[in-house]
């Protein structure tokens, strides 16, 4: 009643003092329709919609949360089976390098690497003189100094096959194990290369073959790094 107007259609005292409060230059027709309210069937319609599409944009956004949560836990999974996957590889490889010190492995190493280094000359003149000469010379040697040869490829063709089967990480077995397998396979090889063709066994130190390549590799590339 406050806003009902004059006979002359002009605002009532009271309907100017609102405009005034809020400082706003409306008709009082345009006041009239602000400050009028909805009926009640209004509010049902409104809220009808308004639930509705409140209920079609939840269920999108839920979809999509739920697809989002579904491949950020696939990604942390698979992620977390990598990391633990990758630490039991490292594990494995490890466990290699306590065999390793055993006597069955350390004596036969140890004893090839002070042959060649004893020898050397000789083994130098051997091989230059052909594959043949080299490898009477490397048989002669293992043969002589009574080593253990099979006891060196055995260790190195275990934790070759790790590797290949997945268990062992290769970059820490390479590490730990390339330097020796390098040092000894060069003049060694002759006398592998021997066995497999006498044996018709081409898989015959295989994982001392296969630590020289790596590690050779591996140096190349550091070296490449450095440069």
């Amino acid at each position: 009643w406050l806003l009902r107007s004059s006979q002359d259609g002009g605002c009532s005292p009271q309907a100017r003092r609102i405009l005034r409060e809020r400082s706003r230059r409306s008709s009082c027709t345009r006041l009239l329709h602000e400050e009028g309210s909805p009926s009640p069937l209004q509010r049902v319609v409104f809220v009808a919609f308004d639930i509705d599409q409140f209920d079609k944009y939840s269920r999108i956004l839920v979809g999509w949360i739920s697809i989002i949560a579904s491949l950020t836990g696939g990604f942390i999974a698979l992620n977390t089976y990598l990391q633990s996957a990758e630490s039991e590889r490292a594990k494995e490889a490890l466990k290699y390098r306590e065999r390793f010190d055993l006597p069955r492995y350390v004596v036969p190493i140890k004893k090839i690497e002070e042959s060649l280094k004893t020898r050397e000359t000789d083994l130098t003149r051997a091989i230059e003189k052909g594959d043949e000469a080299a490898t009477r010379y490397v048989s002669g040697l293992i043969r002589d100094e009574n080593i253990d040869i099979d006891s060196v490829v055995d260790i190195y063709e275990e934790i070759y096959l790790c590797i290949e089967a997945r268990l062992c990480d290769r970059e820490i077995a390479v590490r730990f194990f390339g330097k020796r397998a390098y040092e000894m396979y060069g003049p060694i090889g002759y006398y592998i290369k021997d066995v497999r063709e006498d044996a018709g066994d081409s898989r015959y130190g295989r994982g001392l073959q296969y630590f020289f390549r790596e590690w050779k590799k591996l140096k190349k590339a550091e070296g490449e790094n450095q440069g």
